[in-house]
């Protein structure tokens, strides 16, 4: 693989040969990813329950789905100031959703050696188990199938 990017937000990777040959992904802003002439949108979550979108854009969470129903969640996200136990954080769209439930570990970033446990179920709901940190940052960076 070969990374290369700029100062405006634009990132490219570049797959020399792999099994279908050169594939290119550009990923411009934080708007959609490009791959081999292919546009995937990039959707931002509907924050609940005090959750919130991580403030520089960049960075912020995202989703998308793939020509073959992979799909993709990544970025940042930050905790309410005053923090519940087992919360739902925001709830993935019919069509992005997994055929089964995930559980996965997200680190706070001001303390990264106690991670909390996440879950996406499949009804598409992003639920943080336990007690997270308050006004906290807290990194995702998963994909699964789709469901069918």
């Amino acid at each position: 693989h070969v990374f290369y990017g700029n100062a405006t937000g634009t990132i490219a990777i570049a797959n020399r040969g792999g099994i279908s040959g050169d594939n290119i992904f550009t990923m411009t802003g934080n708007a959609e990813i490009r791959c081999n002439n292919v546009t995937y949108k990039k959707i931002n979550p509907t924050y609940i329950n005090g959750w919130k979108a991580f403030g520089d854009p960049s960075y912020s969470l995202q989703f998308f789905k793939d020509q073959h129903e992979i799909v993709y969640v990544n970025g940042v996200f930050v905790s309410p100031a005053t923090v519940v136990a087992n919360t739902n954080v925001f709830t993935l769209p019919a069509g992005l959703r997994p055929a089964k439930n995930y559980i996965l570990a997200i680190a706070p970033y001001a303390d990264p050696k106690n991670p909390v446990q996440a879950r996406i179920d499949k009804n598409g709901a992003f639920n943080v188990n336990g007690l997270p940190l308050a006004n906290t940052n807290y990194t995702v960076n998963f994909s699964f199938k789709a469901e069918q």
